[in-house]
């Protein structure tokens, strides 16, 4: 994948005033799941309970809240999940609950209408969220038995709401780290988006996740784009009520309630596209145990089965199946609410021979299994399984084993997919790579920073001993604001850029505290769009207004290598100054390296 193909965009579209568009926003799409809560308990074939607890002793300060079924019930067409402050076991508990999807789910539209508690001075945290099971959650209760051990790769926010702020928080979290980067990818996303409820406090939230990114919206508009095409996985439905976030400054609040009235899930064809999570089995990396490869569900002789680091075909890993001694072991990945029809499947495998069963298959519920067998070859060898026709919206994609001592296969570079054409099988080889350059990109359109609206963005954006910060704008008043930042409160490490009210662009290097100011003076007026840049490269700063420099300095003693700050782009509630930025940016880059006046020239130009 180029570097480009790591970089993501986002758009935001605050227009509140847009006309609702009709939904699933797409015709082509087809409901496999919905819930509509009726009825008079929650249905368990479907759901577990979210059991656990966040913050106190056992957790990071800020939250202290316990998660029980007792508080969660469906009454009235409704699931209602209670927040409370209970006397158990003789201890004050801030009780709260939520409920997790048994199955898991991929690319297609999700919707949810739910009303969150919003009275009261804080405490309640409701969301509408996807991310992979954990085992502390669940607390014993039963998953879909095909969901894998480690399955954790992403999270998707649609929707966290804090009371008593109508405000959306959007977020995308990559999860998996490639080696060298220790805070992970920097977030894709983290917008901060006001929501006006409709009538009675309720709120229609959604989004599609697709083989290009996601799209939020929030009452049927659309509020934010991400341009993201790293993660491919099927992970597990959230809808929660927690309590005890923050400090609690209203107890009349309890016991209280936030509703959901349906979750609904739309999937649609992707043709061409991979379906397959972890394809070349590189997501476990240096973090998780290699005899649980990320995605993958591992039965029989499990540790027969592992993540082998070298020689690979994709990038640095492969799936082994190997022993000292005879073994029978199967690692599957079995994919949920998928449209029926004709898939094709391949692998890229190698292997010593002479098993007694070494092959690669489809199945599905309501079809016929399909087979390849996986002969002898030193040499990495495609296999392809042309048609396998899925029926009952479930398909599980396996690499079977049953061998003596000795006895060896590897595969990599799995795919399962429709084709993009009759007859066509498109081979999505790609390699899993750190995002180089640029290491964050956003607003690939003009997006409008306004009514309180902000974005995050991660630790290891604009970090090193060289840095370019470039964005086109369009300020809506000439007064002070900082457009972006990634600064700690002191030190001598971070930066940012600013406006002031003389039309003045300010590159900062260093902390709030400390730090040295780089002022392009009188370059911005109102009604004129202007690209800047902004560059540091060991002790020196340059920056650059439509193409060509307008200020620079040298002998600069703060730097940019500072890990301690999260960045984040029109400000935020902990930012150096009152005065957030309002108006239009475009087409956000931030390079972990210094651009070259030529490189910055072509910027200003595109």
């Amino acid at each position: 994948m180029s570097p480009l193909g790591h970089a993501l965009a986002v758009s935001l579209f605050l227009a509140a005033s847009a006309a609702a568009a009709s939904l699933p926003p797409d015709p082509s799409y087809v409901l496999l799941f919905a819930d509509e809560f009726d009825g008079a308990t929650l249905n368990e074939k479907d759901w577990v309970y979210r059991l656990d607890r966040r913050g106190g002793e056992a957790n990071f300060s800020g939250i202290n809240g316990l998660n029980r079924k007792e508080n969660v019930r469906v009454s009235g067409g409704l699931l209602r999940v209670r927040v409370d402050q209970e006397i158990l076991d003789g201890k004050k508990e801030n009780t709260g609950g939520g409920i997790i999807t048994k199955k898991r789910f991929g690319y297609g539209y999700y919707e949810c209408r739910y009303r969150p508690l919003m009275d009261g001075k804080g405490g309640v945290h409701t969301a509408f969220w996807q991310r992979g099971p954990q085992l502390n959650v669940l607390a014993g209760q039963l998953l879909d038995p095909t969901t894998p051990a480690q399955n954790i790769l992403f999270e998707i926010d649609s929707s966290e709401i804090d009371n008593p702020k109508w405000e959306g928080t959007n977020n995308l979290y990559d999860v998996i780290a490639p080696k060298g980067m220790s805070d992970g990818y920097p977030w894709p996303a983290r917008f901060h988006i006001p929501i006006k409820p409709l009538e009675g406090g309720w709120f229609i939230d959604a989004y599609e996740y697709t083989p290009e990114g996601i799209i939020f919206y929030d009452n049927h508009v659309e509020v934010a784009r991400i341009r993201y095409d790293r993660i491919r996985a099927q992970q597990n439905i959230w809808l929660t009520a927690l309590n005890g976030f923050g400090t609690i400054k209203d107890t009349s609040i309890y016991p209280g309630e936030s509703d959901f009235d349906y979750f609904r899930y739309y999937a649609k064809d992707y043709p061409g596209a991979n379906l397959i999570a972890n394809e070349g089995f590189e997501y476990n990396l240096d973090s998780v145990d290699p005899q649980e490869p990320i995605a993958w569900l591992e039965t029989g002789d499990v540790e027969a089965g592992r993540v082998v680091d070298g020689e690979a075909f994709l990038a640095a890993c492969k799936l082994r199946h190997s022993s000292d001694k005879p073994y029978k072991t199967v690692t599957s990945q079995t994919l949920h609410y998928i449209l029926d029809g004709d898939y094709a499947a391949s692998a890229m495998v190698r292997s010593s021979g002479g098993q007694r069963v070494a092959r690669f298959s489809v199945g599905s519920p309501g079809g016929a299994s399909v087979s390849v067998a996986i002969t002898a070859s030193s040499a990495w060898t495609r296999i392809l399984i042309p048609t396998a026709n899925i029926v009952g919206n479930e398909a599980t994609i396996a690499i079977e084993s049953d061998a003596d001592a000795g006895q060896w296969v590897e595969v990599d570079d799995v795919q399962f997919l429709k084709p993009a054409a009759p007859d066509k099988l498109v081979i999505q080889s790609k390699a899993f790579e750190a995002v180089t350059d640029p290491i964050w990109q956003v607003c690939e359109k003009p997006t409008a920073f306004r009514e309180g609206a902000y974005s995050f963005f991660g630790r290891e954006v604009g970090y090193g001993e060289a840095i370019t910060v470039a964005f086109s704008m369009k300020p809506d008043a000439l007064r002070d604001q900082v457009v972006m930042e990634r600064m700690p409160r002191t030190g001598d490490s971070g930066w940012g850029a600013r406006v002031t009210a003389a039309g003045d662009v300010v590159f900062r290097i260093g902390s709030a505290a400390t730090h040295t100011d780089v002022v392009a003076k009188g370059v911005c007026a109102l009604g004129r769009a202007v690209h800047v840049a902004c560059v540091f490269d060991r002790g020196a700063a340059r920056v650059f207004i439509d193409g060509r420099e307008a200020a620079s300095l040298s002998g600069i003693v703060q730097r940019t290598l500072d890990k301690k700050a999260a960045g984040s782009v029109g400000g935020q509630h902990r930012t150096s100054t009152k005065d957030p930025y309002a108006g239009i940016l475009q087409d956000i880059r931030v390079h972990n390296r210094g651009l070259t006046a030529d490189e910055i020239a072509s910027l200003a130009a595109h």
